[in-house]
């Protein structure tokens, strides 16, 4: 099963500066503060891979405010090394144009999916969840046995998930100004 090792973001939301989040192959839950990006990873992940943003349409709400950059560059990395990017132009006031890459070559959002199935990679096929603290209490047990054969992102504001996870990682809120 493929996995993914790392997730390279800039200017996407609340990530003005390029930021490289690392991850394990089996449990990792993302804590930190109300806005501090927790949410946003998981749409950086959808973003990547070209499916539709979660909480947001308007691709011109992805880029950070404060950022004067006109592209947004998100590059996950698996575990096989295999790079898959997506830039984001803003091209006027009003469009944006997507570019996709799979390592470094350019390519159509198509050939994401078909490369996916290629090296087997199934990203947010029950793996990213969101979960408040008694879901967390509830569905550990269940979420770190499914973990031992898929990889499992969770998301959470509580700092209790640190015994139940094989890696946290943990979102400080970064300043938008």
């Amino acid at each position: 099963m493929t996995n993914i090792k790392t997730l390279e973001i800039t200017n996407f939301k609340n990530f003005a500066q390029k930021t490289v989040i690392e991850f394990d192959s089996g449990m990792n839950v993302i804590t930190g503060e109300n806005g501090s990006g927790k949410s946003n990873l998981l749409e950086c992940i959808d973003f990547v891979l070209g499916n539709r943003i979660l909480r947001t349409q308007p691709n011109l709400h992805l880029f950070n405010s404060s950022n004067s950059s006109n592209v947004i560059t998100v590059t996950l990395t698996t575990s096989t090394n295999d790079c898959i990017t997506r830039k984001l132009n803003k091209i006027s006031k009003n469009k944006t144009y997507s570019k996709y890459f799979i390592n470094n070559t350019p390519v159509s959002k198509s050939e994401i999916t078909k490369f996916m199935k290629k090296i087997n990679f199934k990203v947010m096929d029950n793996c990213g969840c969101y979960l408040n603290y008694e879901q967390i209490n509830i569905y550990s047990k269940e979420l770190k046995a499914i973990s031992q054969n898929k990889q499992i992102i969770a998301v959470s504001h509580r700092n209790e998930v640190i015994e139940k996870a094989d890696k946290v990682i943990n979102i400080t809120k970064k300043d938008e100004k």
